[in-house]
């Protein structure tokens, strides 16, 4: 292998009176390959560490930067910026899991448009919830009851439907862990309490 080879290809950008007649490399042609592995990057073997990890050249990012703003491929500490650009908190969500996180903050813009409605806050619950609930469902309307057909006097009768600004959440969980439920349903009430519009009630029913 040639000697030239050693040499940083930046020399190649600058007139030929820098650059080296024959086989010896140039001070220059040397020296630039410390700018050349820290801006482009240069398989020789030797890494560069900041904090201890391993740091691509800077034009090897940039190749790859459309993989940090992908919620499902970029990096854990990247995602908590990703979380920040679409005004998420992951903050009281950190024990979720990892790809619970990247589903939502893929899904959160579309959702922003649904916030406050029913459908919305099915969807936002159905991704916490994932494979731990078998059915998450709204219930904000009930029909009046007819004896013996949707009600039984005495047991469930009711006038007229539900209360005004008031709704169910029924869940159905996949884990019959009671425990286990009643930790993801005080999740639940956190996630309702933000997302819910403010003048509004509910119950859980699991």
């Amino acid at each position: 292998m040639s000697n030239k080879v050693k040499e940083s290809k930046y020399l190649w950008y600058l007139p030929s009176i820098y650059q080296a007649k024959g086989d010896t490399p140039t001070f220059l042609g040397l020296f630039l390959k410390a700018f050349e592995k820290i801006l482009s990057g240069i398989d020789d073997g030797v890494n560069v560490y900041i904090n201890g990890q391993t740091v691509e050249g800077i034009e090897e990012i940039l190749n790859n930067i459309h993989d940090k703003f992908d919620p499902e491929v970029t990096d854990e500490d990247f995602l908590q910026w990703l979380a920040g650009w679409v005004a998420l908190s992951l903050r009281k969500r950190e024990s979720w899991k990892d790809s619970r996180k990247r589903e939502l903050i893929a899904k959160i813009v579309p959702l922003y448009q649904k916030r406050g409605t029913k459908e919305g806050l099915e969807e936002y619950l159905k991704i916490y919830l994932g494979e731990e609930a078998q059915k998450v469902r709204i219930i904000d309307e009930l029909s009046p009851f007819k004896i013996g057909v949707s009600s039984k006097v005495g047991v469930d009768t009711r006038i007229d439907g539900l209360p005004l600004y008031y709704f169910i959440v029924e869940i159905s969980f996949s884990t019959t862990d009671l425990q286990k439920q009643r930790e993801i349903v005080d999740s639940i009430k956190e996630i309702i309490d933000f997302e819910k519009p403010a003048h509004t009630c509910y119950q859980i029913n699991y």
